[in-house]
C-alpha cells in the first residue's frame, strides 16, 4: 500500500514535480507499488532505520526539560509523546543509563518533522535542539523550534467502485472516518481504505481490493483524494481445522465455534469466533489462518491455538482505608477433568469480610459461548451494627447475547446467621435481625461498549440487576429488589482528559410476613466505592446510637474529571452523591448529600492504586471534616 513517505517525495514544496503525463497517471486510480521510502514514513521508522548509526554511548547526563516552541495547532504534550528523549525523573540521583545523547536529541527533531507531516503539515519546518547546560554540566535543556505552516486539507473525495452498486456509495461514505475539509492525515487515509474494505469482507467478498490514491499540493495546501474498490466474488467456508490442541481436543474449540461449514465467509463472524475462543482460560494464544480457493470461490479456516499452563496458585496482600489490611489466595484448574473446564477456590480475609469460595464452571453449554457456573461460598461480614454469616449455593446460566450485552440467571439458597446485633431492635423491629433461609432467583443484563476494561477513557456501560425471594420460592425472607447503574467515559479535548460519571438507583421492597429488610439485605451507601468524603455506610439512616442500619431505597451519582499527567500517573477531581431511605419514606433528592476533592491514580496492570481526599458539602456534626480514601481500582 501507499505510504505517505512516498507522497511526500512525490511532490515539491513549490507544488507537483510530476511532467504532465505522470499527473494524468495521478489521477488515474491505479494501484500504488512498495517502495524504499516506506521506512521515513513514521518517527518509529526513522528510529529504526537510525539504529545502526548510532555511536556508542557517553557518560549519561541528566534532561531537566524538553520545550518544543511554536506549536499552534498541536498540542505540545502530543509532539513530546513521540520523542526518543524525555526528562529525567527529578528523584533519580544517580543515572545509570539513558539521560541526554546527542545522537537521539538531534534524531527527534527528524522525528517531529515526521510526526508533523503524518498530521498534514508538509511545510513544516523544525530547528533545534538548542542545548542549554545547567551549572557546573550537571544537566541539560532541551530546545526545539516548530514553524507549522499552512496545513494540507482535503478538497475532493472519489470512491469508484469497479463491480458493486452504487447504492453501496453512502455507506462506503459513513465509514471514512473524515470528510472534505479536514486535514489530510495518514492514518485516517489508510485506515478508510480498511474500512472499505472490512465492509465487504463482512458480506462475504474475499478477495476484496482496495486501490487508494492521493495527489497533495503543499503550497496550495489541498489534497485530492481516491479509492478504487473491486469486491469479486463472494466465498463460503469449505472446511474448519484445529491446530495445537495438546491437553484438551479439538472438539473443545469447536464447541466455541458458531461458524459452520458452508456458511457464507464473513470476517466480522471469523473474528467474534476468535474471541469466543478466546475467551476460554486453558488457551494462550489464538490465531486464524483463512487460505482461499479462487476457482471453488471457497475459504479453509485453520484455528491455531496455544495452550497455556492448566494450573495456577495466586497469594495477593493489599490494603484499603476501609477494609485496613486484606489477604487474598487462590488455586484454580482451567482444565478440569479435561474439555477446557475450570475449578477455583479461593479464599479472602480482612477487617471487614471474610469468604472461602469454590468455583466451579462448565464452558460452551447449551450454545456457544454460554456457560453454566456453581459457586459455593461461605462469607462472614464484620459491620458496625451487627455480624453476619451465610452459607450458599449458587447456579448460575451466563448467556452471552452479543459482543456488548450479556444476561445472567441464578438461583440462590442461602443459610444466614446473625450475631452481635443491636439490643435496641425490639419487638417491632425483630425483622432487621431476622434470620434463617434464603430461596431467592435473580437476573442481571448488563450491556458495556468501553475502549478498556480496566482503565476506559471512553464508552458506555448499563446493567440491570432483579432479584425475587420468598413466595412460592419458600425461605424466611420475601422481598423484591431492584438496581440500575450507569457509567460514562468521555475525552475532553486530549486522551489525557477524560470525564467520567455514573448513577445508580436501588429499590427493594419486603412482602407477605416480612415487614422490613434484615439488615444484611438492605441498601448502605458512603465511604470509599460510593460518596467519598464520609464514613463507611455514614450516609442514612441510623439507630439511636449514630450506627448505620440502611435502607430500602438508595440513590448514587458521582462525577470525576481524570488527568494523565506524566506516564502511569495521574489526577483525579471527584464531585459525589447519594442518600438511602427506609420503608415509610420516598425518594426525595434533596436528602441527598455531597462530598467533593481529589486524589492521585497510579495506574497498575490490575488497576490505579488511588489516593483520595474527600470533603463533605453539608456541614452537620455527624459528618467528619474530610475523608482519606486509598483502594486499588477506579470508584467506577
Amino acid at each position: 500500500m501507499v505510504t505517505l513517505g512516498l507522497m511526500i517525495l512525490t511532490f515539491s514544496r513549490a507544488g507537483f514535480a510530476r511532467d504532465p503525463s505522470e499527473m494524468k497517471e495521478e489521477a488515474a486510480l491505479s494501484q500504488p507499488q512498495e517502495a524504499e521510502p516506506e521506512a521515513e514514513s513514521s518517527p518509529a521508522a526513522a528510529d529504526a532505520s537510525s539504529q545502526q548509526q548510532k555511536p556508542k554511548a557517553t557518560r549519561p547526563v541528566r534532561i531537566k526539560r524538553i520545550q518544543i516552541e511554536g506549536c499552534r495547532q498541536i498540542r505540545c504534550r502530543t509532539v513530546k509523546s513521540i520523542l526518543k528523549e524525555e526528562p529525567t525523573p527529578w528523584w533519580k540521583r544517580r543515572i545509570k543509563r539513558g539521560g541526554y545523547d546527542p545522537f537521539w536529541a538531534g534524531d527527534d527533531r527528524r522525528r517531529i518533522e515526521l510526526f508533523y507531516r503524518s498530521r498534514g503539515f508538509y511545510s513544516v519546518r523544525v530547528e533545534g535542539p538548542e542545548v542549554e547546560r545547567g551549572r557546573r554540566g550537571k544537566g541539560v535543556k532541551l530546545r526545539y523550534g516548530v514553524e507549522e505552516g499552512k496545513p494540507v486539507r482535503v478538497a475532493k473525495i472519489e470512491i469508484a467502485l469497479l463491480d458493486a452498486p452504487e447504492e453501496d456509495l453512502p455507506k462506503l461514505r459513513a465509514r471514512l472516518g473524515y470528510q472534505e475539509g479536514d486535514r489530510f492525515e495518514s492514518e485516517p487515509y489508510q485506515e478508510a481504505g480498511e474500512a472499505m474494505q472490512h465492509y465487504y469482507q463482512d458480506k462475504g467478498f474475499f478477495r476484496v481490493e482496495v486501490e487508494r490514491k492521493a495527489g497533495v499540493d503543499p503550497e496550495a495546501g489541498v489534497a485530492e483524494v481516491g479509492y478504487a474498490i473491486t469486491r469479486g466474488n463472494w466465498y463460503r467456508i469449505r472446511k474448519i481445522q484445529v491446530e495445537g490442541t495438546k491437553r484438551t481436543q479439538p472438539k473443545v474449540v469447536r464447541r466455541a465455534l458458531t461458524l459452520k461449514a458452508g456458511e457464507r465467509y464473513s470476517r466480522k463472524k471469523i473474528i467474534d469466533n476468535q474471541r469466543q475462543v478466546q475467551r476460554l482460560p486453558i488457551y494462550r494464544s489464538v490465531r486464524v489462518v483463512e487460505q482461499g480457493d479462487d476457482e471453488a470461490r471457497k475459504v479453509d479456516l485453520t484455528i491455531r491455538v496455544e495452550e497455556g499452563k492448566p494450573r495456577e496458585v495466586k497469594v495477593g496482600l493489599g490494603y484499603g482505608s476501609e477494609e485496613g489490611v486484606r489477604v487474598q489466595g487462590s488455586w484454580r484448574h482451567v482444565n478440569f477433568l479435561g474439555g477446557a473446564r475450570e475449578l477455583s477456590v479461593t479464599a479472602r480475609w480482612s477487617e471487614l469480610l471474610e469468604r472461602e469460595e469454590v468455583r466451579f464452571v462448565q464452558p460452551n453449554l447449551g450454545r456457544a459461548g454460554n456457560f453454566l457456573s456453581v459457586t459455593a461460598e461461605r462469607r462472614v461480614e464484620h459491620e458496625e451494627a451487627y455480624r453476619h454469616e451465610a452459607l450458599s449455593l449458587t447456579p448460575t446460566y451466563h448467556f452471552i447475547l452479543s459482543r456488548y450485552l450479556w444476561d445472567e440467571a441464578s438461583y440462590r439458597i442461602e443459610d444466614n446467621t446473625l450475631s452481635r446485633v443491636l439490643d435496641l431492635l425490639k419487638v417491632k423491629e425483630e425483622d432487621l435481625a431476622r434470620e434463617g433461609l434464603l430461596s431467592a432467583v435473580s437476573n442481571r443484563v448488563e450491556w458495556a461498549d468501553l475502549d478498556n476494561p480496566i482503565r476506559p477513557q471512553r464508552g458506555a456501560r448499563a446493567s440491570l440487576y432483579l432479584e425475587a425471594a420468598g413466595g412460592p420460592l419458600g425461605g424466611d425472607f420475601s422481598y423484591f429488589k431492584a438496581i440500575s447503574e450507569t457509567r460514562g467515559y468521555y475525552p475532553l479535548f486530549t486522551p489525557a482528559v477524560v470525564a467520567a460519571g455514573r448513577c445508580k438507583i436501588g429499590w427493594a421492597e419486603p412482602f407477605g410476613d416480612l415487614e422490613r429488610l434484615p439488615l444484611f439485605k438492605r441498601f448502605y451507601t458512603g465511604g470509599t466505592g460510593s460518596v467519598r468524603g464520609f464514613d463507611r455506610y455514614g450516609l442514612g439512616p441510623r439507630d439511636p446510637d449514630g450506627r448505620p442500619i440502611g435502607g430500602t431505597k438508595l440513590w448514587e451519582t458521582s462525577a470525576e474529571l481524570r488527568l494523565r499527567v506524566y506516564k502511569e500517573w495521574g489526577l483525579v477531581g471527584f464531585l459525589d452523591g447519594g442518600w438511602v431511605w427506609p420503608e415509610h419514606q420516598d425518594y426525595d433528592l434533596r436528602d441527598v448529600v455531597y462530598g467533593a476533592g481529589g486524589g492521585i491514580r497510579y495506574s497498575t496492570p490490575i488497576g490505579p492504586l488511588a489516593l483520595d481526599v474527600g470533603v463533605p458539602l453539608t456541614a452537620d456534626p455527624r459528618y467528619p471534616d474530610f475523608r482519606i480514601h486509598f483502594n486499588i481500582g477506579n470508584t467506577f
